[in-house]
């Protein structure tokens, strides 16, 4: 009980409303903040990447560029599933918009969660990434 209080005091947790939406915005904004700044940060200024998470070079790359230019397989499992994440949240955002209707959003949830596997690519590295966690 005492640690509630103390929490409620602290500015760092502070109550906010907001939708899932909203939220869900929030984390792939953020998400693309963090992912370009750990692409800036490793000097590699010929990637790009979209706001749908795709990585893309430039130009054609080196040899060596290519090679300095590999990230590890958790980069890209977190890229995959926050564009799965974006996915989610597009369709959700344009039904609020009123672009869609309810059957529609249904439909492309539906479609989205239930191919998976084409639309993101995130069974390349999961497997890789448990054989690093055991």
């Amino acid at each position: 009980y005492n640690l509630i209080r103390i929490l409620k005091k602290n500015i760092h947790f502070n109550k906010v409303k907001s939708t899932w939406t909203q939220a869900g915005i929030e984390i792939c904004s953020q998400s693309y903040k963090l992912m370009n700044i750990l692409i800036k940060r490793k000097g590699l200024t010929y990637l790009n990447l979209d706001f749908n998470f795709n990585l893309k070079p430039i130009r054609t790359l080196s040899t060596k560029e290519r090679k300095k230019s590999r990230f590890s397989n958790t980069f890209h499992f977190l890229r995959e599933f926050l564009r799965f994440v974006k996915l989610i949240v597009d369709c959700h955002v344009k039904f609020y918009s009123g672009y869609i209707d309810f059957f529609q959003l249904l439909d492309g949830i539906h479609f989205i969660l239930t191919h998976i596997g084409k639309i993101t690519g995130i069974y390349r590295y999961k497997y890789k990434i448990m054989k690093q966690i055991k």
